[in-house]
């Protein structure tokens, strides 16, 4: 059974510097640590790597847990014994380091807050890229091409022999206005196939896809079209075309016409949860 918490003491006019406590004798530090209770500890921890290291200790943290909550062995919520008292710690931290990323790219624009396809009245944060160099957009005919891709780190194989890569690239396309072929206007066209490029050093592969969607001028959102992509090399590049029919009342008017897809890059991020 658990021991009963105890109610610790607070500790008043704690007012030293870190530096004052950095020069501190081992013993005095650790009697101040102590002192100051699992709170104080880890506002210690945050001061310098000196602090922190004398504030990490298994020991000191096994005691605030009996003292402070009646737990003398590390347990998770469900029971399960853990290896450190300490380990709620790691947890806190790495979900600290994936909040602090994700508001970081939504402050930059790099990713953007957008409404759900299945929930109109839902939202979500896209973590396909908005901006370059990891977004690439290009025009051509009118009709308004942009395309990234996201590391997906669950369906790789970073160590593996062979290494895998998966990616999930995204595709959207808009007409802002009129789409003009061989000097002709229209106001819709009919999405056919999809074309890339994939390039990974000197090797080169193809990736052709039938797929039908329809494109209509000022439409309130983009046609999106995705798809995964598997690589054993970084980085690598993907590009392509499109190739819609124009539409006349519905109906097509005329031969088939290609739109590009600039160049886009498949990199292993900067920092993966």
């Amino acid at each position: 059974m658990p021991s009963p918490a105890k109610r610790r003491p607070t500790l008043r006019h704690a007012h030293a510097t870190p530096s004052a406590l950095e020069n501190l004798p081992p013993v005095a530090l650790a009697t101040v640590i102590a002192r100051a209770g699992p709170r104080g500890a880890a506002s210690l921890a945050c001061a310098s790597k000196t602090l922190h290291a004398a504030a990490s200790s298994e020991k000191r943290w096994r005691r605030f847990c009996t003292d402070d909550i009646g737990i003398d062995a590390p347990v998770d919520p469900e029971g399960r014994v853990l290896p450190s008292f300490k380990i709620i710690t790691i947890c806190h931290k790495m979900l600290l380091l994936w909040l602090e990323e994700h508001l970081r790219k939504l402050q930059s624009g790099l990713v953007k807050v957008q409404i759900s396809n299945f929930r109109r009245d839902a939202r979500h944060i896209s973590l396909y890229p908005e901006t370059p160099p990891t977004c690439s957009t290009a025009v051509t005919h009118g009709i308004k091409v942009r395309a990234s891709a996201v590391f997906v780190p669950e369906d790789s194989s970073v160590h593996g022999d062979p290494c895998k890569y998966v990616y999930y690239y995204f595709i959207r396309v808009s007409l802002p206005d009129a789409c003009i072929v061989d000097g002709k206007c229209y106001s819709s066209s009919q999405f056919q196939s999809c074309s890339l490029i994939i390039r990974t050093g000197n090797d080169v592969f193809h990736d052709d896809t039938e797929y039908s969607g329809l494109l209509v001028k000022d439409a309130p959102d983009e046609f999106k079209y995705g798809n995964y992509i598997l690589v054993s090399k970084l980085p690598a590049t993907m590009e392509g075309s499109l190739i819609f029919i124009p539409l006349r009342h519905h109906q097509p008017d005329d031969n088939q016409f290609s739109v590009k897809i600039a160049p886009f890059p498949l990199q292993l991020p900067e920092y993966v949860f």
